[in-house]
């Protein structure tokens, strides 16, 4: 359903129409359940089972990125957010602009660069990785990261958080 005030992203593939039913078989209010979708309060979408990662900054601003086994969910399809707003604007994404990335499990060393933009530090980064996806993440080394210098390589479990700072903070 689409809602007032509200903006949408559509990915096509080739040129065409969108149509939009205004009357829907539909519940209003409740809307057609999709894959991402919660179908009631207690039962998970698709993203809870997924890793997660989340960047907030300093002005409270978040973003949720999601990693996913692509063996079990069945696809290497990586899902991309819409454009980057304009300059200026918070934005975190995986680069070169995912939102989830699918991961092949014995694949060698994927990169899982996460881009900020427009980010009020310090800023903290924060995981929650389901074991039931049986994927690893390694942290590495500082590179231009935020992470600070003489940072060793960590492994990434369970639930936790580090502060990021801005590069020579």
């Amino acid at each position: 359903i689409l809602y007032p005030g509200e903006g949408f992203w559509t990915r096509t593939s080739a040129a065409g129409k969108i149509i939009l039913n205004l009357c829907s078989e539909v519940d209003a209010g409740r809307g057609a359940p999709g894959p991402f979708s919660k179908v009631n309060g207690d039962e998970p979408s698709l993203l809870d089972t997924y890793d997660r990662f989340t960047v907030t900054d300093a002005a409270g601003m978040r973003q949720h990125l999601y990693v996913r086994n692509a063996t079990l969910a069945g696809t290497t399809e990586n899902i991309e957010m819409p454009p980057p707003l304009p300059d200026g604007s918070f934005d975190v994404r995986f680069s070169p602009g995912d939102f989830l990335r699918s991961v092949i499990p014995d694949s060698e060393g994927i990169d899982l660069s996460i881009a900020l933009n427009a980010v009020t530090y310090p800023a903290e980064l924060s995981w929650n990785i389901n074991s039931e996806n049986g994927l690893t993440y390694v942290m590495l080394p500082d590179s231009g990261n935020g992470l600070g210098k003489g940072t060793t390589t960590k492994s990434i479990r369970g639930s936790s958080s580090l502060l990021l700072s801005r590069r020579g903070d």
